[in-house]
């Protein structure tokens, strides 16, 4: 039995944490329906509380400058044990509550309590009425405080509905954002970096590293003869062949490394921490690589003619591709 009421007070406390109203600014909808409730019951206070693991924190307390109390038995504690309104005409005789610190200091002597049931049947608060002379309510006045608790709980789950429609959307737009970030650096022919992404990457390689011993290099590759590919197979096969070439590019590489589309048929590919001779080195074996393609539709070989530029320390971005085009 022990365990049960354990697991069942987890599951009330889940509730009310999912609601994320515990020590939130006050607001101005529970704070008119405290002032509604004082007025229409005609009590000094009332209050909406939600009963946390050992406090009872107050969303709106009309009549009464407080904000939390301990978790005692008698009041509200008791209020979420029951599926009903729990009306107490005098708390001194009441042998749940006569020990409550409100009582004995004799704060409090009337306690009306309706408990804010959640739709999965969660007791995770209550709307509450206080006064300091003994009272009480009619089956009338019953009903209307049960109502008015229900009103509380809509309130707080339009509030709940409304948080996660935001994250919703918020989290809708983060895959959008990221959707376009992709398009906008990806070629959408061969799917590998576009001209875009090749010069942030190599922006942002050159500020985090310009180890002289272990250089930035790059080598551009221009298709031979590529447009006599276009005007004899048709520009159908000219794209196999360009996303073939991608491909073939992309196996010669290393994980950090940089394969990018720079334009028509036109590849770059960035080679992290690579000397000159390495990457005239892989240069030749990936020519080597591409005349070994065979491409459906394409008799002859590909072939391509390659551009090796290292960097030398100071020079920019642009500068160094455009030593590598001359190299080429």
């Amino acid at each position: 039995m022990c365990t049960d009421a354990a697991a069942t007070e987890a599951q009330r406390l889940a509730a009310v944490y999912r609601y994320e109203i515990l020590d939130s600014p006050r607001a101005a909808t529970f704070d008119r329906i405290t002032a509604l409730a004082a007025r229409v019951f005609r009590v000094p206070v009332a209050a909406i509380s939600m009963v946390d693991a050992d406090r009872v924190w107050f969303a709106s307390c009309d009549g009464m400058p407080v904000t939390q109390t301990p978790r005692e038995p008698g009041l509200c504690a008791t209020t979420i044990l029951s599926p009903v309104p729990r009306v107490v005409p005098d708390l001194r005789v009441d042998e749940d509550a006569r020990d409550n610190s409100l009582v004995t200091s004799g704060a409090v002597r009337f306690y009306a309590g309706a408990p804010l049931r959640t739709a999965d049947g969660h007791n995770i608060g209550a709307l509450c009425l206080l006064d300091t002379e003994p009272r009480t309510l009619d089956a009338a006045d019953v009903e209307n405080l049960a109502d008015l608790a229900a009103l509380v709980v809509t309130e707080l789950e339009l509030r709940l509905r409304t948080r996660q429609e935001v994250a919703a959307v918020r989290r809708t737009m983060a895959r959008e954002h990221r959707r376009l970030r992709l398009l906008s650096v990806t070629d959408p022919l061969t799917g590998i970096a576009n001209r875009r992404a090749l010069t942030e990457g190599l922006a942002l390689a050159l500020a985090e590293d310009l180890d002289v011993e272990r250089p930035i290099s790059l080598v551009l590759a221009d298709l031979d003869h590529f447009k006599s590919i276009n005007d004899r197979y048709g520009h159908g096969t000219g794209d196999r062949v360009l996303t073939a070439v991608a491909e073939c590019l992309g196996r010669q590489v290393r994980d950090g490394d940089l394969v990018a589309r720079f334009g028509g048929e036109e590849f770059i590919t960035l080679l992290n921490a690579t000397s000159r001779q390495d990457a005239v080195g892989w240069a030749e074996r990936t020519r080597e690589a591409l005349a070994d393609l065979v491409v459906d539709g394409v008799p002859a070989r590909v072939t391509a003619s390659f551009g090796v530029a290292t960097h030398d320390g100071s020079e920019s971005a642009d500068d160094l591709i455009h030593r590598a085009d001359l190299a080429l």
